[in-house]
């Protein structure tokens, strides 16, 4: 993310805080990466304890490449010039909604630099998976689409259910007295109920349910996933986090009706060997997480996949699970970022299954961004989510 207050020109913002890592965990440029992609037979460059009694992963990363037209979709030259977090959401087999955090709003020069641009806190779009070739539809606001008082929302994942889109959304303040670019504190969770879908945003009925709870203890809504007659609702448990590893992740669950009948309240806890009404002692489900990732199904291949990018690391980690709650396997490495200056970092990795459908593949996004303001106004070709696509194969 970037920024400490919206609806800014480019000469106002250079004070802004650039890296979010205290809520998102970004991740510092890597030390060490080979600039050709990997396959997951590696192993993380990295050994957690608790991933010793967890099963081998049963899956590969075969081949991984980028992808240029989806690449072309999230990259314009005017409106749209930058952003962040990049969820995606199906609404229809032709409809996807796109997410995006920070976004720069203006236009992108002949020299590659960005030109007479405004920061808003959140930027929506709507895509046609099934058009390679189609542009998005953004809708910008100022000083956000889904605005938050004088406080402001980062985006957290969401899904489609029964006609209705569900969102989480993260209530933020500027915390302008802080040490940059910690210039903010997360407050709460939210859920965005929106009634119509289907359509313009502009014109979206939205109901909103804030869970209350402290977000710089428990993220909610880093990802979310449908499966038999629960919805699940991935956290990070920044409240257990030790050295390192600053986002344990765990989850919840919501039965579908309790979700249709509005009935929020109603969340169950994987915690202390099962499910509870309360979320006390909350079960790990593994400590290298991060405050942004997907689980999702992958075409042909049966259970669960995470993608991620943890705090730290130089590549996009994938694990399986036969259940949305696990147990989950170890780790492989998914994709291997590219060498970097010190200056460049990468984060919030996203799966997006809708844009190739082959069986075993399915699409990724990663962001990078620069520690240096100027870089980012001045190489265009930062802070644009990077997309790829990688072949998934069972291990023999």
């Amino acid at each position: 993310m970037l920024g400490k207050k919206t609806n800014r020109s480019l000469k106002d913002v250079g004070a802004l805080s650039l890296v979010s890592l205290a809520l998102l965990c970004l991740v510092a440029g890597p030390q060490s990466a080979s600039a050709s992609p990997s396959t997951s037979t590696s192993t993380p460059n990295y050994t957690l304890p608790s991933d010793h009694k967890k099963p081998v992963n049963p899956y590969a990363v075969t081949s991984a490449e980028r992808f240029p037209s989806l690449e072309r979709k999230l990259r314009g030259t005017s409106g749209f010039v930058g952003g962040d977090s990049a969820y995606s959401i199906v609404l229809s087999p032709n409809k996807s909604l796109w997410l995006f955090g920070d976004s720069f709003i203006g236009k992108i020069a002949a020299d590659g630099k960005r030109k007479d641009c405004k920061m808003v806190r959140n930027t929506v779009a709507l895509d046609d998976p099934t058009k390679p070739a189609a542009r998005p539809t953004f809708y910008v606001q100022e000083p956000a689409f889904f605005k938050c008082g004088k406080n402001f929302y980062w985006p957290g994942d969401g899904l489609m259910y029964k006609g209705k889109l569900y969102v989480f959304m993260h209530e933020t303040e500027s915390a302008p007295k802080q040490r940059p670019p910690f210039q903010f504190n997360p407050l709460h969770d939210h859920l965005m109920i929106v009634q119509n879908p289907m359509d313009s945003p502009p014109t979206w009925k939205i109901k909103e349910y804030n869970f209350l709870n402290p977000s710089s203890n428990r993220q909610l809504g880093i990802a979310t996933v449908l499966d038999g007659d629960y919805i699940y609702i991935y956290l990070s448990n920044t409240a257990i986090r030790v050295g390192l590893w600053k986002n344990p992740t765990g989850v919840a669950r919501l039965k579908k009706s309790d979700l249709e009948a509005g009935k929020i309240e109603n969340l169950e806890w994987l915690a202390d060997g099962g499910w509870q009404p309360k979320p006390a002692f909350l079960d790990t489900m593994w400590e290298d997480g991060t405050s942004e990732m997907t689980v999702t199904k992958v075409s042909g291949l049966p259970g669960f996949f995470a993608f991620y990018l943890p705090f730290g690391n130089n590549a996009i980690m994938m694990r399986h699970a036969d259940r949305p709650d696990g147990p989950w396997s170890k780790p492989v490495v998914a994709y291997t970022l590219p060498k970097a200056s010190k200056d460049i970092f990468f984060y919030s990795a996203k799966a997006h299954p809708q844009y190739s459908k082959g069986k075993g593949e399915v699409a990724l996004t990663y962001c990078d961004n620069s520690s240096v303001f100027s870089r980012v106004l001045n190489d265009a070709k930062l802070y644009f989510p990077t997309a790829l696509k990688v072949k998934i194969t069972a291990v023999q």
